[in-house]
């Protein structure tokens, strides 16, 4: 299964910082293994609303995903990689999960940055850490391409 983290939303105005390092397997880019890579996304629901952002660097073999929501539902929301950086409402088009083998920023070697991207997608429930493929989150809220 994907990774995955819990957004737990307390109240509609009420902004979350949630930060989730997802171990890597891929090594980093560059010959030195203090070099750092970045990119981000911006985090929108159907109507085209910016409800977050997320930032996401590479470092020691991982990457760290800081996100802040504003404006969703309340309530837990699980929050996945897709594998696709496409997100058309209502985002199917960022397709599954991303596979953790390839867990990267590194385009070069099928990463996040790859030539058909990756997207965060925010789903309207808790992931039960079970079901796969989706942990059983229920429909996606938002999402956002992950760009450099």
């Amino acid at each position: 299964m994907a990774p995955s983290a819990r957004v737990p939303v307390r109240g509609i105005m009420k902004t979350l910082t949630i930060v989730g390092a997802l171990l890597a397997c891929a090594s980093l880019v560059a010959g030195s293994a203090d070099a750092q890579q970045k990119a981000s996304a911006d985090i929108k629901d159907a109507t085209g609303k910016k409800v977050g952002e997320a930032i996401l660097e590479q470092r020691d073999g991982a990457v760290q995903i800081t996100a802040t929501f504003t404006g969703l539902p309340p309530g837990e929301h699980a929050f996945h990689i897709h594998e696709v950086g496409k997100c058309d409402p209502p985002f199917e088009s960022a397709g599954g999960h991303f596979k953790v083998k390839d867990l990267s920023l590194d385009g070069a070697r099928g990463g996040l940055l790859d030539r058909d991207g990756a997207a965060l997608v925010v789903h309207e429930g808790a992931d039960d850490y079970k079901s796969d493929p989706a942990g059983n989150a229920g429909k996606r809220l938002a999402c956002g391409v992950i760009r450099r």
